[in-house]
């Protein structure tokens, strides 16, 4: 074994493996070591490591799962310090007795023979009998001295040999099947007074639901023709040696992101220069007006309104931007956000297709809602079905409450809808019960135990038959997770007796290290009764192996 420290790099530790000449590699890493986390670093050592079976032990248990694409085995143990804690607090033997009692019990019953020797003595010695047998007396001490190592052996024998056992609690490999069986769900009438079913026929209850709603919609849409827009006059403003021709609706942009466009062709003459040479650019007046949406797509209104210092520049000038540009003559300040909403036609059809999916969600939470209470007051625990077409919609009404059309002038307009609901559902429980047959009849005897059954993850897989008339019937393959483990709780097994033999007389610490090595085991706890005994017992009927469920 390669012992790792805390400050090895990954160069000391190739050097380790490279001096190691035994034909596997068990490292022993320290917990949250960062080699143990770098994919890179733990495939440099299987490579160094070549042929030879490579192997972590470390209490790291969120870092296996990157050693598992390199094929490294790993050995996940506890602190020591764990269990260390774990033996001082476990100072009560699992017996009539713990050590220390048994000790005083031996050691009062040996005072009193002492004293009972003594008064005895005295006795003779009083009444001075002289008799053969009065040489007794000089041979109590030696007595004594056997009865001490009688009772000490004795104590030996009890604990070391005859009650002295060892517990493995053990946590499973945890292996996830699908288990699937083919089962018939049947619509069961009310009007039928018994209906006959084995355990693969399970009973569908239909349900009924109804439910209106109303909601209100805003209308997204403006009425651009009766919509005034803002119309100014502002001056263009040339300062290139040549002549400038913007077309109509050539579009300017304020420095507030307004868009403007112009009405009329603009004819711009070259700037010219003074005697002194100065820059004298050219001015032309031009009528403006303004577009309803700024270059954001956003509505303008009362963003329209500029002062005087406001500049536009033309947007779609990819140079002379700060040459040719367009500046305001007057203020303007008078424009508000009035402005007249319309109903489109993809106002009317988004509200439907919204509110559709919403009457629908709000149909079926009510029915899930009707089970819940019904569930809890009869106790059970019916669910719907959850197969193709099992749920249909019924007398879907669409109301406006104003005769509404499209254009209409108007803010918002208000919709209620009605629809029911019909499904069918079905008791978990009894499903639920047919599979555990199944499950139970199919574990291995002796081998694999059943740890649990995940109730949640009842799903249908395929569908192999269906019928409408007279009742619903529907066969589907019905598929659940069930949690397998080793069954270590069968002390017969000839695996679990082979494990036994394996560990008996050793260290607990090298027999966690072993039974860690196998794959059918994630954890291992190994504690002693007495708790002093350092080594796994030598009896194997008194090694227990248990399962830890929590």
């Amino acid at each position: 074994m390669i012992k790792i420290y805390d400050t090895d790099t990954i160069t000391e530790i190739i050097i380790k493996i490279n001096e190691c000449e035994d034909n596997e590699i068990i490292l022993d890493f320290p917990f949250n070591h960062p080699i143990l986390h770098n994919y890179i670093f733990l495939k440099m050592i299987k490579a160094k490591a070549w042929n030879k079976r490579v192997t972590i032990i470390t209490n790291d248990l969120i870092s296996r799962n990157i050693w598992k694409p390199l094929w490294i085995n790993y050995s996940i143990i506890k602190d020591k310090d764990f269990f260390e804690e774990k033996k001082l607090s476990t100072n009560l033997l699992k017996h009539n007795y713990t050590f220390f009692e048994y000790l005083i019990f031996e050691i009062k019953k040996l005072f009193r023979k002492i004293n009972n020797w003594v008064f005895w003595l005295e006795t003779v010695k009083q009444i001075k009998y002289k008799s053969k047998y009065y040489k007794v007396k000089k041979w109590w001490p030696i007595f004594l001295f056997f009865w001490l190592l009688v009772s000490i052996w004795m104590l030996l024998f009890i604990f070391y040999f005859a009650v002295s056992k060892t517990y493995v609690e053990i946590t499973p490999e945890i292996n996830i099947k699908t288990k699937a069986k083919n089962i018939t769900f049947k619509e069961h009438l009310e009007t039928e007074e018994k209906i006959i079913q084995d355990i693969d026929t399970v009973k569908l209850k239909k349900i009924t639901t109804k439910i209106n709603l109303d909601s209100i919609y805003k209308t997204t849409w403006i009425d651009y023709n009766n919509t005034s827009r803002a119309k100014w006059t502002v001056i263009f403003v040339n300062e290139l040696r040549e002549k400038q021709y913007l077309r109509p609706k050539t579009r300017i942009l304020s420095r507030k992101w307004i868009l403007y466009e112009t009405t009329d062709w603009v004819n711009i003459p070259n700037a010219t220069r003074n005697w002194s040479w100065v820059l004298i650019p050219w001015q032309v007046e031009a009528n403006i007006i303004a577009q309803i949406y700024d270059e954001k797509w956003e509505f303008t209104w009362a963003r329209w309104n500029l002062t005087e210092k406001d500049t536009f520049i033309i947007p779609w000038l990819k140079f002379n931007q700060d040459k040719i540009y367009a500046k305001t003559k007057w203020p303007i300040t008078w424009w508000d956000n009035n402005y007249t909403n319309v109903i489109s036609e993809d106002d009317l059809k988004n509200a439907y297709e919204i509110f559709t999916k919403q009457l629908k969600s709000e149909a079926l939470k009510k029915v899930k809602s009707i089970l819940k209470e019904e569930n809890k007051i009869n106790n059970v625990s019916y669910e719907i079905l959850w197969v193709e077409n099992i749920i249909n919609y019924h007398d879907k009404v669409i109301n406006t409450i104003w005769d509404l059309k499209v254009w209409d002038k108007v803010d918002k307009f208000k919709l209620n809808w009605s629809i029911e609901l019909t499904t069918y559902t079905y008791n978990k429980e009894s499903v639920i019960l047919s599979l555990k047959k199944l499950i139970k009849s199919n574990l291995l005897e002796w081998t694999e135990k059943l740890m649990f059954i995940n109730d949640k993850s009842i799903r249908f897989s395929s569908i192999i038959s269906r019928e409408d008339e007279p009742v619903l019937t529907i066969k589907a393959t019905t598929e659940i997770e069930v949690w397998i483990a080793y069954d270590f709780d069968n002390s017969a097994n000839a695996y679990i007796q082979k494990l036994k033999s394996i560990i008996s007389w050793l260290e607990i610490n090298e027999a966690t290290n072993i039974l860690l090595n196998e794959t059918k085991i994630s954890n291992v706890q190994i504690t002693n009764s007495p708790f002093f005994l350092k080594n796994v017992t030598k009896k194997i009927d008194n090694i227990i192996f248990k399962i830890n469920k929590n």
